[in-house]
């Protein structure tokens, strides 16, 4: 697993220690532009918004099995961002039960959007049917 720190400077860290990313997360000052964001993979990542001494202002993380983003606005106290960041650079999944997640927008599900249209062409076909025949029986 390739992990790569960025950071607001577009800068990036391949393989950063857990001291860069702990120095890093400790310097963001907050407002405007200040974030770090720690990638397992393209589609999986860990990122945080904010800084300063009051905390940081959002955690989001993209789940890479479910492709689902999630975020936290509650409680997101330094060291326990910290904390979590460093857990989730090692791989860990601890992060999941540390916080108050909400889902942000929906899925991303290739191909079920197709189903349904599927689905609901059979059942107007099958309807189709039923009518077609109905008047057919009532012309006899």
């Amino acid at each position: 697993m390739t992990l790569t720190l960025r950071l607001p400077d577009d800068s990036a860290v391949v393989d950063p220690s857990p001291a860069q990313i702990e120095e890093s997360l400790r310097s963001l000052p907050g407002g405007d532009g200040s974030f770090a964001i720690v990638e397992r993979s393209a589609d999986a990542f860990m990122q945080v918004a904010g800084g300063g001494d009051d905390g940081f202002e959002l955690l989001e993380y993209r789940d890479e099995a479910s492709g689902r983003l999630w975020q936290c606005r509650d409680d997101l106290q330094r060291e326990r961002v910290i904390r979590a960041f460093l857990r989730y650079a090692q791989g860990g999944d601890e992060h999941t039960g540390a916080f108050e997640w909400t889902p942000v927008g929906r899925v991303n599900t290739i191909g079920f959007d197709a189903v349904i249209k599927v689905v609901t062409l059979v059942i107007i076909a099958g309807l189709s049917l039923v009518f077609i025949r109905f008047v057919l029986w009532l012309n006899r």
